[in-house]
């Protein structure tokens, strides 16, 4: 794979992160809203709400119940679970946020290097002696840091064409 193509590989990798990101914190703010919701509506029935606010809101909520009774309590395991859910999910993706943002931010490990910045070869020279000699030089994707970065990459239109 040519320098360029890996590049271009990386860049997408970025640009998904990117859309992700987007993703991510559009879900959030939806589920922030919802669970604001439900502990309106838990307030609200925990403070006594009337039969017919209570039946209300069951039906916003989809809960059927016929008795009165039943239906307040049908009303608030729902909500409870529901805010369960809403919960576990905004910390999943609170912690893949967390992830993404913290690669848009410190970067990602160079490929071609692993990190190191550096790209060695070794080469026999030959003479009185056959010797191995390890010849090194600065990664020409990442530029001798061992990482690469979103702005770097996005905005980086000088390309190598080939791999050492």
């Amino acid at each position: 794979m040519s320098l360029k193509e890996l590049r271009n590989s990386i860049k997408r990798e970025f640009l998904e992160y990117k859309r992700r990101l987007e993703e991510l914190t559009a879900r959030r703010e939806h589920l922030q809203s919802q669970k604001n919701e439900f502990q309106k509506y838990l307030e609200e029935i925990k403070k006594g709400a009337p039969f017919h606010r209570i039946k209300e809101i069951a039906r916003k909520l989809r809960v059927t119940a016929p008795d009165p009774f039943i239906s307040k309590l049908a009303l608030l395991v729902h909500i409870r679970e529901s805010l369960k859910k809403i919960n576990e999910e905004l910390q999943n993706i609170g912690d893949e946020l967390a992830s993404i943002e913290r690669c848009l931010k410190e970067g990602i490990e160079c490929p071609l290097c692993n990190g190191t910045g550096y790209l060695t070869k070794t080469r026999i020279v030959r003479g009185d002696i056959i010797q191995e000699v390890l010849e090194s030089r600065k990664c020409p994707l990442c530029r001798g840091v061992g990482k690469l970065f979103y702005d770097q990459i996005m905005h980086d239109d000088e390309m190598i064409s080939k791999y050492p």
